[in-house]
């Protein structure tokens, strides 16, 4: 069931790292500076964001999207 958060505008998937880890393709795909900043600390060493973990977890390198 998607869980419709009061900040976001769209709703929204929730899945444990366990199951993203499982994809066949994973890919994170980010939009802003805000974001980006975001992701430059969760990928910066001792970075304990949840998305921290999948880059550390994932058998093959994360491509990264952004869009300014």
């Amino acid at each position: 069931m998607p869980v419709h958060a009061h900040s976001a505008g769209e709703p929204r998937l929730t899945l444990s790292l366990g199951r993203l880890l499982e994809a066949r393709f994973l890919a994170l795909h980010i939009e802003g500076a805000e974001k980006r900043a975001v992701l430059e600390n969760a990928l910066a060493p001792g970075g304990d964001l949840p998305v921290s973990a999948v880059f550390a977890y994932a058998e093959r390198p994360v491509p990264v999207y952004w869009a300014g």
